[in-house]
């Protein structure tokens, strides 16, 4: 790169930041607390242990109080001197103590975590508990009176500095994935802002979703000048769009990546731009590209080639398809001890998406040949059900394996909490020997989860939304269909749809078309049209083809099987599911506010899993205080089909008195007939 561009960049970000960059970096404080499980612990075992993995990223330093507060219940018939619970971080013991009677039913405790245990990467918390009533081992085996739970409340609170802020952290701090609320950042675009601006922010709202496939991701998407007091904040647009750039000097097609800090304290700025569409793009792309942002050196970067050019394409956790506990950060999972020991891994269903029914576990484990094999055995549980059993033997004490189903009742559930239970059986007195260094087993990260491509028709319906192409088909071209000047509303739901369709594992290409139709629609894959009611023309095109039309005077057109819909002064907003007039084989979805701030509902509901979960079938109606309908043209739905009344209220009356008009003249003719008859 040439002396010349770099000097021309940084005359560029003086005149976009005038209060300049922090002579000194002033270190960045965060506090964060993590929920260790999302159910309930039970221990039922003599030992056991469950475990929590977290992910330290290189730019954070312990360096505060970290403790983890753990909140738990027990049998008040333990055996309290030989009872105990423990904790380790990192394999190292940390603390211990026994269970008491004044703990039987509120059970609390606070482990200080020494900065020293912490690792930079992945970390793990063990919290172990030796659990007796009998004094023998083999009886408390089977106890049903031997039981320890511990509570979801349990949470790890750590205390967090970042030395060192810039291009080479992106994305924290803007995202932030050990906060309760990831995305910390609020997002730009340039007044009259266009398609290309529309385009880069939301290349870089997929990127996040593909980072961080199972938070919730909240944007707040804004138009205009920055305000200071929302914090951190990430511009997007071309330097000519954006206020105080004034004509770059820059040649064509290169795109502009700055990070400032604030002086103020008031929060950083990320500006992403270029010279042109082309170079807005590049620089888009390059904060997508991991390899980049790695090699970054300060916080200016030139870009002159697309990253994009040359990126392999990467395995999604989430789409159909296999993928190991490697992937998901994990290492072997050591369970040294005799008899019961279990852990537990919570896999979270990928949003919106249905696996199919030959999903499957398939369990890589080894063990201590020295086992009883007629009564060790391996058990694998799946939200509580025990699905299937192996014993432990000498045929797979170096390389056992277990193909698990996941059952058909889970497979649509939001989140799978598999428990791995191996009873580690010697046929020995332990009273005087070291178990773990005889029983063990070892659950290997090379364990395999399959996800199926799940059941779909050849129709589109609102369960699989923002799901835009079929299984084995991740990379597509779609078509973001705004208004022709779009609020922030639109582009805060536009963003999060584009998150979440990431978040499944949809590489798209997304192309931006404003106001009418255009023919670049109908080459660009499926449709997501987002808007307002109040829109007739963008709406007269589709009438025929989606489920509910809003008329003139406050009710609807609807399809035959839409049996109820709510006025739109009750209703807040639609979303609706169709086949694109132009192409029977690509999805038409349709998001439509009724009112100015309405759109905001749709964007609460889905970055809300229980929320989204409701939407479901081809027409969804969000109701002004929250409540979701959804309806779908199922065969009940068909033999109860809205009358004309229901469907179009002013013609449906106006047939009704017609047909009583004519009911009555037509007796009045009978009767005058009659009493012809009757006169002859």
């Amino acid at each position: 790169m040439s002396k010349k561009l770099i000097t021309l960049a940084l005359v560029l970000i003086l005149l976009l930041f005038p209060s300049g960059v922090r002579a000194a970096e002033v270190p960045r404080q965060e506090l964060s607390n993590l929920t260790l499980f999302s159910t309930e612990q039970v221990f039922k075992a003599p030992f056991n242990q469950a475990t929590y993995y977290f992910t330290l990223q290189p730019y954070f330093q312990v360096s505060g109080h970290c403790f983890l507060d753990l909140f738990y219940t027990h049998s008040d018939i333990l055996d309290y001197e030989a009872s105990n619970i423990s904790v380790l971080l990192n394999g190292i013991p940390i603390a211990s103590r026994r269970f008491s009677q004044e703990d039987t039913k509120n059970g609390s405790w606070r482990v200080d975590l020494p900065a020293r245990s912490f690792a930079q990467g992945i970390n793990q918390i063990q919290i172990a508990t030796k659990q007796s009533t009998s004094g023998s081992n083999d009886q408390d085996i089977d106890n049903l009176g031997n039981w320890v739970v511990l509570s979801p409340h349990s949470n790890l609170h750590l205390e967090l500095t970042a030395n060192s802020i810039g291009l080479s952290t992106y994305p924290y701090p803007f995202l932030n994935p050990l906060a309760q609320k990831p995305v910390q950042s609020t997002w730009y675009l340039p007044n009259n802002t266009n398609v290309d601006d529309i385009k880069s922010m939301l290349a870089t709202a997929a990127d996040w979703g593909s980072k961080e496939p199972y938070q919730q991701l909240k944007f707040n998407v804004k138009v205009g000048k920055d305000n200071s007091g929302d914090g951190d904040k990430i511009l997007f647009g071309q330097l000519k769009e954006l206020p105080g750039t004034g004509n770059s000097d820059l040649p064509a097609q290169v795109g502009v990546l700055s990070f400032n800090q604030s002086s103020n304290g008031n929060g950083d700025t990320l500006l992403v731009s270029g010279t042109d569409s082309s170079g807005l793009a590049k620089a888009a792309a390059s904060l997508s590209s991991p390899d980049t942002v790695k090699q970054i050196k300060g916080n200016t970067l030139i870009v002159q080639n697309d990253p994009a050019a040359n990126r392999p394409q990467k395995q999604t956790i989430g789409l159909a398809g296999s993928y190991t506990l490697s992937d998901l950060g994990y290492s072997d999972i050591v369970l040294g001890g005799a008899f019961h020991q279990q852990t537990s891994i919570v896999l979270n269903r990928p949003l919106n998406w249905q696996p199919g029914s030959s999903s499957y576990i398939n369990v890589h484990f080894r063990h201590a040949v020295q086992l009883d094999p007629a009564k060790s055995a391996l058990t694998v549980y799946i939200n509580g059900i025990p699905v299937k059993s192996t014993p432990l033997d000498a045929n797979n004490s170096d390389q056992g394996e277990l193909r698990v189903q996941i059952p058909a009742s889970e497979l649509n559930k939001p989140s799978w909490t598999v428990n791995f239970a191996f009873m580690n059986y010697l046929n020995v007195n332990g009273s005087a020997m070291r178990y773990d260094e005889v029983a063990w087993s070892v659950l290997s990260a090379d364990t395999e989860i399959y996800l199926a491509p799940g059941p779909i028709d050849n129709s589109w319906g609102l369960k699989e939304f923002p799901t835009i192409s079929r299984p084995g088909q991740p990379s597509i071209q779609a078509t973001m269909w705004l208004s022709q000047q779009p609020d922030q509303e639109e582009l805060t739901l536009a963003a999060i749809i584009a998150a979440r369709a990431a978040q499944k594992g949809q590489q798209v290409n997304w192309n931006v078309v404003l106001g009418a139709r255009t023919k670049q629609m109908e080459d660009n894959g499926p449709v997501i049209m987002v808007g307002y009611t109040q829109e007739k023309e963008r709406l007269e095109a589709l009438k025929k083809y989606i489920p509910a039309w809003p008329e003139q005077n406050g009710s609807y057109e609807v399809a035959p099987f839409v049996s109820f819909i709510p006025t739109q002064n009750n209703t807040a907003a639609l979303l609706e599911a169709a086949t694109l007039p132009w192409n029977k084989q690509q999805p038409l979805f349709v998001v439509l506010g009724t009112k100015a701030d309405s759109l905001s509902k749709v964007s609460e509901v889905l970055t809300n899993s229980k929320l989204a979960d409701q939407v479901t079938g081809q027409l969804s109606i969000i109701s002004a205080d929250g409540t979701i309908t959804s309806l779908s043209p199922t065969v009940e739905n068909q033999r109860n089909q809205p009358n004309i009344i229901q469907q179009r209220p002013v013609l449906g009356y106006a047939v009704v008195v017609g047909a009583v008009l004519l009911l009555t003249l037509g007796g009045l003719w009978l009767i005058r007939r009659r009493d012809r008859v009757g006169r002859l």
